[in-house]
């Protein structure tokens, strides 16, 4: 911004021509986003362990939704939504390893999945049925 601070801003990209524009500030510093078939984001607080959500209209005043626990996003990580099962994973890294975790949206729960013994740093859950398309896309897989 214009006093040098670190602003996070939400952003689309024309995946056709590349052209970016921001569609709001953010009002928590966060990464790791997804985002579900209502169009509601999920990202993890950066340092902070807090689960928030918000939509295309709450951009700068997201929900709190709970702490993550022992899970502090300080590192490479990932989210995905998991259109078929309505549900959202983490893929949280560190020490050289990722916990999958399944995270409870309502109270922030971290559920351990799997641990793997390298680190995951772009997770993605591919839709299965095409009754379960968000309802701005148009086509099917």
């Amino acid at each position: 911004d214009a006093n040098r601070q670190r602003v996070p801003y939400l952003c689309t990209i024309d995946m056709l021509s590349g052209v970016m524009t921001v569609q709001g500030e953010l009002g928590a510093d966060m990464y790791n986003l997804a985002i579900d078939g209502e169009g509601t984001f999920y990202g993890v607080g950066y340092g902070n362990g807090i689960l928030y959500s918000f939509t295309a209209d709450t951009i700068a005043n997201p929900t709190n939704l709970g702490d993550l626990g022992n899970y502090t996003s300080r590192a490479l990580n990932s989210l995905a939504w998991d259109h078929n099962e309505d549900t959202l994973y983490w893929a949280y890294c560190a020490d050289g390893r990722t916990q999958l975790l399944k995270i409870d949206t309502q109270n922030a729960e971290a559920d351990l999945v799997r641990t793997l013994s390298f680190a995951v740093v772009g997770l993605y859950s591919m839709m299965t049925s095409c009754s379960r398309i968000p309802t701005r896309s148009t086509t099917c897989p």
